[in-house]
């Protein structure tokens, strides 16, 4: 009863922010650009944990499979991801050298990709560690040869939460600046010793769109400050 009642809680309050929200996206062209370079058009959307709910409100309706962990929380989430239009697999990371489902939700993406359905990774996983991504989406982009395509955000108004992954969630009426980046593609002869380049590549590129969306939102606001400094 609890659960059922968190969960629709947790919606509610989620629609209400979503509808407050001002969006405005950046390098849109760069979705196109990681289309192409599939034959059915997939891409792997990635993402840092903390970044979760911006690319849930701003691509809602849109066909993407979401991978959420097996636990309570993720199950939620998934419900949320469910609510908004996304299609769910359940699967969480080794821990304890026990799979919690990640091997078996890992099928299922790579099954969603050859049936042309992108997919969304929040790719510092679960539970951490912050920012740092996981071997397992760049295992599923060589397997898939589908492109690993980096969005990030920021919003102009932000809570912090004081979460291992120091989660985000924009306040009301936030302008919320999108940043996609350009699309990745992992060779699919990738040997594992060049497997930590190709994570440091995806952090890489992920921290520098949330960077590019930070600068839009100081430009807008000093323009914004200019404005009102030259009107008084």
């Amino acid at each position: 009863m609890f659960e059922w009642f968190a969960k629709w809680f947790v919606f509610c309050v989620l629609r209400l922010l979503a509808w407050s929200y001002r969006f405005v996206i950046l390098d849109q062209d760069q979705r196109a650009v990681a289309q192409r370079l599939h034959p059915l058009q997939s891409y792997i959307l990635t993402f840092w944990h903390e970044h979760l709910l911006t690319p849930l409100f701003f691509f809602e309706g849109q066909k993407h499979c979401v991978l959420t962990s097996d636990s309570r929380d993720g199950k939620i989430i998934g419900f949320q991801c469910r609510k908004f239009g996304y299609s769910v697999v359940h699967g969480s990371q080794i821990r304890d050298a026990k799979d919690k489902g990640g091997l078996r939700a890992l099928v299922s993406l790579f099954a969603n990709l050859k049936q042309g359905i992108p997919i969304a990774i929040t790719v510092d996983g679960s539970i951490g560690p912050r920012r740092y991504v996981k071997a397992g989406v760049i295992e599923l982009a060589r397997k898939s040869q589908a492109p690993i395509l980096p969005i990030a955000s920021a919003a102009s108004r932000v809570w912090t939460l004081k979460t291992w992954d120091q989660f985000k969630i924009p306040r009301p009426f936030a302008k919320i600046v999108i940043q996609l980046g350009t699309p990745i593609m992992v060779p699919s002869d990738l040997s594992k010793a060049e497997l930590p380049h190709f994570q440091q590549e995806v952090a890489d590129a992920l921290n520098a769109q949330e960077e590019k969306a930070l600068q839009f939102l100081r430009h807008a606001s000093n323009k914004a400050h200019g404005a009102c400094c030259d009107h008084s």
